[in-house]
């Protein structure tokens, strides 16, 4: 019998432990072993547990989150001061321009960004979008 056992970890549910018994009892032989293909079974278990709502961006590990919201500071920091927001996230983040240009996509996504049109920021980006 295969157990695993979940504990929530950063908003998400993670397998935190595998416990494996067989019975009757039997060799637990590499090739048994190697056949179990036990990250499917964690994958099944962790896509039932999810739901959409804890897929959403509001539930993001911990670490993204804080990720997005130091890239969105960047952004806003270089429109506020007439600078170029993607260079400026480039240079911070360790990223080619094309690579700033789909992490900024991804921060705006996750609404920390305010849309734009044609290059040019639309909305108050000094605004946080999450307060109406």
């Amino acid at each position: 019998m295969l157990t695993l056992q979940w504990q929530v970890l950063d908003g998400l549910p993670e397998c935190v432990g595998v416990t494996l018994t067989s019975d009757p009892p039997q060799r637990l032989t590499d090739t048994v072993l190697r056949g179990l293909n036990v990250s499917r079974w964690t994958a099944a278990d962790r896509a039932r547990m999810i739901t959409p709502q804890a897929a959403s961006s509001t539930s993001m590990r911990a670490s993204k989150r804080a990720r997005y919201e130091r890239v969105a500071e960047i952004y806003r920091a270089a429109l506020r001061g007439g600078g170029q927001p993607a260079q400026a996230v480039a240079e911070a983040e360790g990223l080619s321009r094309g690579g700033a240009s789909a992490l900024i996509s991804r921060v705006r996504e996750a609404g920390l960004l305010p849309p734009t049109s044609a290059g040019v920021a639309l909305g108050d980006v000094d605004q946080d979008p999450n307060v109406q």
